[in-house]
C-alpha cells in the first residue's frame, strides 16, 4: 500500500475529478430547466446519466494522483520563498 500522503492526495483528486463533472452536469440542468418547464425532466436525466460517469472520472484521478504522487512526489511540495 501507498503512503498516507499519497493515498490522501488521490483522494482528494477522485473528489476533484468527480465534482467537475457534478458542477457541469448541474450547470447543464440549470440552462435546460431555465429554459422551460418542458425541459425539466431532460435536466433530471441528464444529471441521473451522468452518475456513472462521475464514478468513472472519480476512480480516474484518483489513480492518476495517486501514480504522479508516487513517482514524482516533489510535484505536491509546497515550495516557499523566504523574503
Amino acid at each position: 500500500m501507498g503512503s498516507p500522503s499519497a493515498i490522501v492526495a488521490a483522494l482528494w483528486g477522485g473528489v476533484g475529478g468527480a465534482l467537475s463533472i457534478a458542477l457541469t452536469t448541474l450547470c447543464v440542468g440549470a440552462a435546460l430547466a431555465f429554459s422551460g418547464d418542458a425541459f425539466i425532466p431532460a435536466a433530471k436525466l441528464v444529471f441521473f446519466a451522468h452518475i456513472p460517469v462521475m464514478v468513472i472520472e472519480a476512480l480516474l484521478s484518483a489513480a492518476a494522483v495517486y501514480l504522479a504522487h508516487r513517482v514524482k512526489p516533489e510535484l505536491f511540495s509546497v515550495v516557499t520563498q523566504n523574503s
